[in-house]
């Protein structure tokens, strides 16, 4: 895992091109885990680096441990996770879409919302599969 002062094999700094968008999760971010174990999953799928997916779920493991020596609580699913079933190349979600999934996740325990709002967008997606 790599640290502000300490890089890992994986850092993104390094490797992003000049003007390329970057989105930094922090340890204490009680989300940053369960994000991450999301997106490696999504990487699985797309069979990427199994090395890089290794790295990334130990990093959520890390993140989570730093999370609690700050005196936050890492999120977790309260239910069972949705299941990404495939890799999608491209995704066009409409901003209906987008505002349908803030709506329903505004109704619902707030602490989920974030939750609710990636699963309804990954539902869009076709990343998985309808109820």
């Amino acid at each position: 895992m790599g640290t502000k002062t300490s890089p890992g094999p994986y850092d993104c700094y390094a490797k992003a091109n000049p003007n390329e968008p970057i989105f930094v999760l922090l340890g204490r971010d009680p989300m940053a885990g369960q994000l991450i174990r999301m997106w490696a999953k999504g990487a699985e799928l797309r069979q990427a680096d199994s090395l890089k997916i290794s790295n990334a779920l130990q990093c959520a493991i890390d993140m989570e441990n730093y999370c609690r020596t700050v005196g936050s609580i890492p999120m977790r699913w309260t239910a069972t996770p949705p299941v990404i079933t495939r890799a999608a190349p491209k995704c066009d979600v409409t901003r209906d879409e987008v505002a349908d999934a803030l709506s329903v996740a505004s109704e619902n325990d707030l602490s989920m919302a974030p939750y609710n709002v990636i699963e309804r967008l990954a539902r869009a997606c076709g990343l998985i599969d309808p109820q």
